[in-house]
C-alpha cells in the first residue's frame, strides 16, 4: 500500500491499545456525541417550556361556530401597534388608558343588552395580529364582563376584493 509520502508522527504501535475492528467506532464517537447532546438541548427546551395563556382545543375540520353578535370590534394592525375600533371610536391596543376606557364602554354596551346570554362580541381580526394581542384582547373582553368572543374568519379566496 502506497502511503502518498505521509509518515506517522506517533511512533508505531500507539494505535494498538485499541482493537483493529473497534477503530471506525472510535472513530464516529465524537459525531454520536454532538448529535446526542443536540438531542437533549432540543428535548429540554421543549419540554420546560411553561408560559401563561389560553389553551385552545382546535378542531380537525374548519371552525363553523355562528353566535349572535352583542358589539363588534374591528382590531387592524398599523406601526404604532393594534388598533381597536369599537362604537366608533379608536383605541391602541398596548396604551393601558386606552384599553381602560375601551373596558369600558364595552362593560357599558355588555350591561345594556344583558338579557341576551347567548350574545358574544364579535371580534373581526385582521391575519396579521398577533397571537397575544387577540389574548389580550379577550382578557380585556372578559374584564368587562363578556361571556364569548367570536373571532371572525374571512370567507373567500384571498385576493384583494
Amino acid at each position: 500500500m502506497n502511503d502518498w509520502g505521509w509518515r506517522e508522527r506517533r511512533t508505531p504501535g500507539m494505535r494498538d491499545f485499541v482493537q483493529r475492528g473497534l477503530r471506525p467506532l472510535a472513530a464516529a464517537v465524537p459525531w454520536v456525541t454532538v448529535g446526542l447532546l443536540f438531542m437533549t438541548i432540543v428535548m429540554v427546551g421543549g419540554t420546560f417550556t411553561a408560559e401563561r395563556g389560553a389553551l385552545f382545543a382546535l378542531p380537525d375540520t374548519g371552525v363553523d361556530d355562528v353566535a349572535d353578535a352583542m358589539a363588534v370590534s374591528l382590531l387592524v394592525p398599523t406601526d404604532k401597534g393594534t388598533l381597536v375600533f369599537f362604537d366608533d371610536t379608536r383605541y391602541l391596543l398596548d396604551d393601558e388608558t386606552q384599553m381602560e376606557s375601551f373596558r369600558a364602554a364595552l362593560s357599558e354596551k355588555a350591561a345594556r343588552i344583558a338579557e341576551g346570554e347567548d350574545a358574544a362580541l364579535l371580534a373581526m381580526a385582521d391575519w396579521r395580529i398577533m397571537g397575544r394581542d387577540l389574548l389580550k384582547f379577550a382578557a380585556i373582553a372578559k374584564r368587562a364582563g363578556v361571556r364569548r368572543v367570536l373571532f371572525a374568519e374571512r370567507q373567500g379566496n384571498g385576493g384583494l376584493e
